[in-house]
């Protein structure tokens, strides 16, 4: 598992304790998090813009990618380039509530008509996972 350091330093991005902080968070953790479990999990004393300032980068710049589960649920995964694809599928449990990244389902771009262009594409499966079924 790679550290905070190495990808930041891989992304060309300045260590900040902040953004070391956000990574390491969602990189240690098992599922996806959401903006305020990775605030609930860092150690630092940030103020609330400087989170949410610092959150911002490692997800424009593909460090991180965004869950959207419903308007009001959305979780963030850490992109692990060498293991999957940009476009992947995720899974939500009904029962626990986490979300999981499904590397092994890619998706396929479809054909749009003339003048369209996609940037993203998202499959999100809803069930029960292994520990909940």
């Amino acid at each position: 598992m790679k550290q905070s350091t190495d990808i930041l330093h891989e992304n060309d991005l300045v260590r900040t304790s902040c953004r070391e902080e956000i990574i390491n968070a969602i990189v240690e953790s098992s599922t996806p998090l959401s903006e305020e479990e990775v605030n609930t999990a860092i150690t630092g004393n940030f103020d609330r813009t400087t989170f949410y300032c610092t959150f911002k980068t490692p997800l424009t710049n593909g460090i991180i990618h965004k869950i959207v589960i419903v308007n009001t649920l959305v979780k963030y995964a850490i992109t692990e380039k060498q293991k999957q694809t940009k476009q992947h599928a995720h899974f939500y449990c009904l029962n626990c509530n986490k979300v999981f990244c499904i590397p092994e389902v890619s998706l396929k771009y479809t054909r749009l008509p003339e003048g369209y262009k996609a940037k993203q594409e998202e499959l999100l499966e809803e069930g029960f996972c292994p520990n909940c079924n």
